[in-house]
């Protein structure tokens, strides 16, 4: 039985889990994971991955042409001194 006040403290313990995972697997051999700052070559993959963010998990349902700024993230997002890590 799950009571609704729960479902935090059991997202929490799953995020922990997740992130000890990572760890474990980078450590002992799994793909070495690293900060990268933003590059324009991977466009095509970063407006893809908040796309099916926006649509298939949050039910958002908005599309590219609404969302003209990610069409140009540099000058958007970045140009102004902002970042992203991956």
């Amino acid at each position: 039985l799950i009571i609704p006040g729960m479902l935090s403290d059991i997202f929490g313990l799953v995020v922990i889990l997740i992130a000890l995972g990572l760890k474990l697997y980078s450590k002992f051999g799994g793909t070495k994971y690293s900060d990268q700052t933003y590059q324009s070559k991977y466009d095509d993959e970063i407006i893809s991955l908040i796309l099916n963010i926006q649509n298939n998990e949050s039910k958002i349902n908005l599309s590219l042409e609404e969302q003209p700024d990610l069409l140009d993230i540099h000058r958007n997002y970045q140009q102004n001194g902002g970042t992203c890590l991956s």
